[in-house]
C-alpha cells in the first residue's frame, strides 16, 4: 500500500506485482544502516545515526514537527546523528539514542511514548525522552500501541497499552512508564513487540512470548492469553532471533531454519496451508 506515501517514492500510488516478479521502488537516502516499517509509515536509520521517515503523519509519527503526510523521506527533528536502533509501531516511532537512551514520537493515546508528565497520553510530532530510560538500552521495539526495550543488562521493560497482558508484568493495568517484564529482568538477547503480543529470545536460545494468544501466536500449544512470559513449544534452545507480527510469530534458528506459528489466514506461516497453528511449524 502507498495511500499515504509509505513507499517513499514521492508519489501516492500502489506498487503491484508484474511479470518480472514485482515492482521495486528506490527511496532517497544518505546511506541506510537500518529500516523500520510501521502500519502506514516507514523510517530509515542512516549510517551517521540520523533518522528519516515518510508516509502517514496524522499523529506526528514522522517526527518532523508537522502532521502532514510525506511521500518522500524527511528528517526527524532533534536526531541528526548517533541513533543506534529504530522501530516503527502502529502510529508511533522510537529510537535508541547515542547515549543508549530511548526517544519516541507520534501517537501517545495508549501511553506508548513512555511519558508520565505533563500528560501521559499526549501525542508528539518531535522525539521525547522515555521516562527512566535515558541510558542503558540496547534496542527498542514498537508494537501497535505498546513499546518494549531491551536493556544493556539483558532485561526487558515495556510500556503502553496492556490489553491481553502484552506488557508481561502479570497485571492488567496500562503503564505510562517502563515496567519490568516478569522473570525477564536479565538473560535476554532479542525482543520483538507485535500488535497485541510480545516475544523474546533468551541468552540460552529459547523463546518466551506473552500477551494475546487468540490465534496461537504465543506458540505454547494453547489459545489462552498470557500476562507473563511462557515458553514456545519446542523452542527452548537453538533460536537466534524472533519477529512478532499482527497475529503470528516467526523465529530463525541457529541452524538457519525458519519456524512460524499463529494466524495463517493468508499463508503467513509459509507451510503450504492456511490453517492456524498453536505451536511452531517449519
Amino acid at each position: 500500500s502507498n495511500a499515504h506515501g509509505q513507499l517513499g517514492d514521492g508519489n501516492p500510488w500502489y506498487a503491484r506485482e508484474n511479470s518480472t516478479g514485482g515492482a521495486v521502488i528506490n527511496v532517497q537516502n544518505d546511506g541506510n544502516a537500518g529500516i523500520a516499517a510501521g502500519t502506514y509509515h516507514s523510517c530509515a536509520l542512516t549510517i551517521n545515526g540520523a533518522v528519516q521517515c515518510w508516509g502517514y503523519n496524522a499523529s506526528g509519527q514522522l517526527g518532523n514537527r508537522t502532521s502532514n503526510d510525506r511521500t518522500y523521506p524527511s528528517y526527524v527533528q532533534g536526531i541528526s546523528y548517533g541513533a543506534k536502533d529504530i522501530s516503527a509501531g502502529g502510529n508511533h516511532t522510537c529510537v535508541v539514542t547515542e547515549s543508549n537512551g530511548v526517544k519516541c514520537w507520534g501517537h501517545g493515546g495508549n501511553f506508548q511514548l513512555g511519558q508520565l508528565e505533563p500528560d501521559s497520553t499526549n501525542s508528539y510530532n518531535v522525539p521525547v525522552d522515555v521516562d527512566g530510560l535515558d541510558k542503558g538500552v540496547a534496542s527498542v521495539s514498537a508494537g501497535a500501541d505498546h513499546t518494549c526495550a531491551l536493556t544493556t543488562e539483558g532485561g526487558i521493560k515495556c510500556w503502553g497499552s496492556n490489553g491481553n497482558g502484552r506488557l508481561g508484568y502479570g497485571g492488567v493495568t496500562d503503564y505510562a512508564i517502563p515496567i519490568d517484564v516478569s522473570g525477564l529482568e536479565s538473560g535476554v538477547s532479542v525482543v520483538s513487540a507485535g500488535s497485541r503480543h510480545t516475544c523474546a529470545v533468551t541468552t540460552a536460545g529459547g523463546i518466551k512470548c506473552w500477551g494475546s494468544n487468540s490465534h496461537g501466536q504465543l506458540g505454547d500449544g494453547t489459545t489462552i492469553d498470557r500476562a507473563t512470559p511462557v515458553d514456545v513449544s519446542g523452542l527452548t534452545s537453538g533460536v537466534s532471533t524472533v519477529s512478532a507480527g499482527l497475529n503470528h510469530t516467526c523465529a530463525v534458528t541457529t541452524a538457519g531454519r525458519i519456524k512460524c506459528w499463529g494466524s495463517n489466514t493468508y499463508g503467513q506461516l509459509g507451510n503450504g496451508s492456511t490453517s492456524n497453528t498453536i505451536a511452531p511449524v517449519d
